[in-house]
């Protein structure tokens, strides 16, 4: 009968070993008080398939973002205007990424379109000589910007919140162009997060002189 060397089954019993204390930490699911700093301790990640979870997928209203640029014109432009006192009767916003101009002169277009031209170059402009109007339009490519910008500052408040539930390696990405995707293992309670990442936050400021 041949003889099996003894170094054989020793190779195979140490890496049973070694096997077992890279996969106890896991089975644990924590690191013993009393395990050796020098030892592995690392847990193994579990995903949504394996603990379970939300997955939600949320729709951010970039528009809102653009309709809100818009209101913001409306500001800059009757700023500019009264800075070098050129007359006008009103200046608002129309749909979402429009702000009409009423001119109490026609006469004043020119100077008027000349200025904003200069102070909002982030728009296009188009005389209505027959009602006295200028209409400022948010170019297309600054609309793209905009709610590119969007997208990206409520990822950025999503994972900040996420972080307040303690989740480990959550998953909260783009998906198309307006949504966003979140998975959160191990998370429990639905209607709390929820109500945490989906609770509305805006600064704004307003001229009011």
């Amino acid at each position: 009968m041949r003889q099996v060397p003894l170094w054989k089954p020793g190779i195979v019993l140490f890496t049973v070993l070694i096997s077992l204390l890279y996969v106890f930490p896991s089975i644990y699911r924590g690191t013993p008080t009393w395990w050796p700093s020098w030892l592995p301790n690392r847990i193994i990640s579990q995903g949504l398939d394996l603990q379970g979870g939300l997955y939600l997928l949320l729709s951010v209203e970039t528009d809102k973002a653009v309709e809100q640029t818009a209101e913001n014109l409306v500001d800059e432009v009757r700023v500019s205007l009264r800075k070098e006192h050129l007359h006008y009767q009103s200046a608002e916003r129309e749909g979402i990424d429009a702000v009409v101009i009423q001119l109490a002169d026609s006469g004043d277009s020119p100077k008027v379109r000349q200025l904003l031209e200069k102070d909002l170059p982030t728009v296009q402009m188009v005389e209505e000589p027959a009602t006295k109007r200028l209409r400022m339009t948010i170019k297309e490519k600054e609309q793209k910007e905009i709610r590119r910008f969007a997208m990206e500052q409520s990822i950025q408040t999503i994972r900040s919140r996420v972080d307040q539930f303690g989740v480990t390696e959550p998953t909260i990405q783009k998906q198309g162009e307006d949504r966003i995707l979140i998975q959160l293992p191990g998370l429990t309670d639905p209607t709390r997060a929820k109500a945490l990442i989906g609770r509305t936050a805006r600064l704004e400021f307003k001229m009011v002189d």
